[in-house]
């Protein structure tokens, strides 16, 4: 019986650390996407949602990652279909996009799968 208990709390326990986990996540994306979306109606050039060399979501135009790139942070050769494809999100090129919630979900998704096998 008491072990039973035990495993039922260590179940609960392992439960609420993957729910934890899975806010977390959720919430570092909107954050960042949020932030893409801020800088894209001030300055009104696409931004990238991309993960940073230490593990943390930022948004990026092409100026920056140029600079990037420079400082041999970002692969030379990586063109812009390449980025489109490894980012979590991006801004559209007019002014004060929106964003479905088709992509929300998909970006959600892709970053907490990635969240989830490196253990971020």
């Amino acid at each position: 019986m008491l072990k039973q208990i035990i495993s039922d709390f260590k179940d609960a326990y392992e439960w609420i650390k993957e729910c934890v986990f899975l806010r977390r996540c959720a919430f570092r994306l909107k954050l960042a996407i949020r932030l893409a979306d801020m800088k894209q109606q001030a300055f009104n050039k696409r931004y990238f949602v991309v993960l940073a060399p230490n593990n943390k979501l930022i948004a990026i135009n092409n100026d920056d990652i140029d600079r990037l790139k420079r400082l041999k942070l970002f692969d030379k050769r990586m063109g812009f279909l390449e980025l489109q494809k490894k980012c979590f999100y991006y801004t559209a090129l007019s002014l004060n996009n929106k964003m479905s919630k088709e992509q929300m979900q998909e970006a959600k998704q892709r970053y907490i799968q990635y969240s989830k096998k490196y253990k971020l």
